[in-house]
């Protein structure tokens, strides 16, 4: 065990094992907690009534304003049940077509996009998925062109861009 010396006072630093009993005492109370809020919700009479009107008030497209990154103009889009919006984009009076698809980086749909910059000429998107909820993202940078990845994915904690990616990249 390591101790960390804070002025005179000294801190045990908790071990694995320490982490891994509060984490199982953890999980035990979150599922008695989940027993006894679903035991009580199974017994209104009405509940599949009211997620049939919520989902019926949900159900309807959504699109985010467009923004003009290079020679394309972007725009999200949610055709009303999707969990994530979707990257779009168009040409000038063309036709639009998927650009980012959230909803296909995972076969569960713990995978999020976080955050996406482009550079200053369009030709490149750096982009950040979060899997599973977590603070950690990984950027992901793509040939706007061609939407093929650029070099190795790498690892950033919460915000991932401040603006442009910068000319030249490398």
């Amino acid at each position: 065990m390591w101790l960390i010396a804070i002025s005179v006072i000294r801190l045990p630093i908790p071990s694995a094992g320490w982490k891994m009993i509060v984490a199982a005492k953890t999980e035990a109370w979150v599922n008695a907690q989940n027993q006894t809020t679903f035991d009580y919700l199974k017994q209104i009479p009405f509940r599949d009534q009211i997620r049939d009107k919520l989902q019926q008030a949900w159900n309807y497209e959504r699109v985010g304003a467009p923004f003009k990154e290079g020679d394309y103009t972007y725009f999200y889009k949610n055709d009303g049940l999707q969990n994530q919006f979707v990257l779009y984009r168009q040409k000038d009076a063309g036709e639009a077509e998927v650009f980012l698809d959230p909803n296909t980086f995972s076969a569960d749909g713990t995978t999020s996009m976080a955050d996406i910059s482009f550079s200053r000429d369009g030709k490149l998107a750096a982009y950040a998925i979060s899997e599973g909820g977590s603070d950690w993202r990984k950027v992901i940078i793509i040939d706007t062109a061609t939407k093929q990845q650029i070099g190795e994915t790498f690892g950033v904690r919460y915000r991932t861009s401040a603006g442009k990616i910068p000319q030249p990249l490398f």
